[in-house]
């Protein structure tokens, strides 16, 4: 029986990725526990090793994930994963820039991804939601959280939202499993972008499921990982895959919560279900 990720094949892939299209064609990243444990392969078969990065199973690593893809100029993006956590979240980043998805091969455990930009002529899937959200803040905002809304900075558009010490909540995204068509096996995907003029941006972008008055599922990702630099705009994603079925009726709410009760901006909020 086999209980730990594969590497030899992962490593055979990506050198099949660099012949095929070309070395400097090709981004690519890992996701192992050490660099050692991949690049004995590499070395072993005298495969030549250029990770763009290591680990990808941290916020952090994922804010990191997004500064690659977004300034690689390569056709093709190829991710390998073994032995650690592969968070929902590396596809969503990569498909912003590599929306067509060329190759996935799933091992025990590990497993490895090739992307592509949607002008290349490999053949290939792209992801389409069916279910796309997006909030950009233009449109009048009513209620309380009217007076949250700032001509000041924006990522796109004129406005944005500002939350201040006073705002631990603002405007959220609310509605049913069944409004959405979330079922079991999907997977949801939230981003927001952050802006701040002081560092560290103590938040959450937060997911949440509630039935019959109870909440069945709560998840949340630091804006701080995100958020490195002071007076620039960042994205913040999270990502999840739903496992089991989701009642109709169940309340799915996407917001963030000003928990340290800091002072920064959000813009283009967006909630995507990809089957």
């Amino acid at each position: 029986p086999q209980y730990f990720g594969v590497f030899k094949e992962l490593t055979e892939k990506t050198a099949e990725y660099q012949k095929k299209y070309g070395e400097n064609n090709v981004t690519a990243v890992a996701n192992v526990i050490f660099p050692y444990y991949i690049n004995y392969y590499h070395d072993k078969q005298k495969i030549k090793a250029n990770y763009k990065i290591y680990n990808c199973s941290t916020p952090a690593q994922l804010e990191k994930l997004n500064e690659i893809a977004s300034e690689s100029s390569t056709n093709y993006f190829s991710y390998v994963w073994s032995n650690t956590a592969n968070p929902e979240e590396v596809q969503q980043i990569v498909t912003q820039y590599y929306p067509k998805l060329i190759e996935r091969i799933d091992y025990f455990n590990s497993g490895t991804r090739l992307f592509a930009k949607t002008d290349t002529e490999t053949p290939g899937t792209i992801l389409l939601p069916s279910f796309n959200y997006l909030n950009e803040y233009e449109k009048p905002v009513t209620g309380i959280d009217s007076i949250m809304i700032s001509d000041i900075e924006n990522h796109s558009g004129k406005s944005s939202i500002l939350y201040t010490a006073e705002n631990e909540f603002g405007p959220s995204f609310k509605h049913t499993s069944k409004d959405i068509s979330l079922k079991d096996s999907t997977t949801i995907w939230l981003k927001v972008w952050v802006y701040c003029d002081a560092l560290p941006v103590n938040a959450n972008l937060v997911l949440q499921v509630d039935y019959e008055g109870k909440t069945i599922l709560w998840r949340g990702t630091a804006l701080q990982y995100y958020v490195v630099k002071p007076l620039s705009w960042y994205p913040v994603f999270l990502a999840y895959k739903f496992s089991e079925p989701i009642p109709e009726e169940a309340v799915i709410s996407a917001y963030v919560w000003n928990s340290g009760k800091s002072n920064f901006y959000i813009d283009d909020f967006s909630v995507a279900v990809i089957p």
